[in-house]
């Protein structure tokens, strides 16, 4: 082989040996976090949120429903006017002569 070559190979291996070392020890570190802020009286819950919402971790934003408040389905969605630019489905005839072979094992 061609020493330049060798050289070259040798190289490539030690830099991608350096970086997946580097790389691994990256992601096992621990990232800092700053410290909270001790709670002031103005990140308290309103009285005008409904009873059922709670509160994120840190007070800021209420948490978002994930489930509806009943279990009725929702039939707005599908009277949008999307919806209602779809074609009726239309059945396919069949005609004998349009399947091919009627016999596709027989030799003609």
């Amino acid at each position: 082989m061609d020493p330049k070559r060798k050289r070259l190979y040798i190289i490539l291996i030690i830099c991608c040996l350096v970086l997946s070392v580097g790389i691994i020890l990256w992601g096992r570190s621990t990232p800092t976090l700053p410290p909270e802020p001790a709670p002031s009286s103005s990140t308290q819950p309103s009285s005008n949120l409904p009873a059922t919402a709670t509160h994120s971790l840190d007070q800021t934003y209420p948490v978002p429903a994930v489930f509806p408040a009943n279990n009725q389905f929702d039939t707005q969605v599908l009277n949008a006017s999307g919806f209602k630019a779809l074609q009726p489905y239309q059945a396919s005839s069949i005609v004998p002569g349009t399947l091919g072979r009627d016999d596709p094992f027989k030799s003609y």
